[in-house]
């Protein structure tokens, strides 16, 4: 909430899983689903791209899901794929914590997607 305010964003309670006094966290990207895709400032963001990109990833045990979803949501995909490279490893660095066990499978998809958009070369 006091980053929130910091930024001036007056509404942020749809980032959250929980919103709980002392249990207040984010929504992993399954918690998501399509809730706010490209609909207004955040749903049309690279990041939120990306957090649903992780999110089929992660359901269909299919990373190239992810990678697919990317290439046909994003028009930008290769000339921001060194940015959405840097946004999986910060994601997937900072998903195992401890306290963080709940976004296991996400972290793992996280990381096999990552590999899959560094090894992108153009082939399908």
């Amino acid at each position: 909430m006091e980053l929130a305010r910091g930024f001036g964003v007056h509404e942020y309670r749809f980032l959250l899983g929980n919103d709980e006094a002392n249990k207040a966290r984010c929504k992993r990207p399954s918690e998501f689903g399509r809730s706010h895709l490209g609909d207004d400032e955040w749903g049309s963001t690279l990041l939120r791209h990306i957090l649903f990109a992780i999110a089929s990833a992660a359901e269909t045990e299919n990373p190239r899901e992810g990678l697919n979803y990317l290439k046909g949501a994003r028009d930008d995909y290769w000339p921001r794929r060194e940015d959405i490279q840097a946004m999986l490893l910060y994601l997937e660095q900072n998903m195992h914590f401890p306290s963080l066990a709940h976004w296991q499978d996400e972290a793992a998809a996280t990381q096999l997607l990552r590999g899959m958009v560094a090894n992108d070369y153009g082939g399908s």
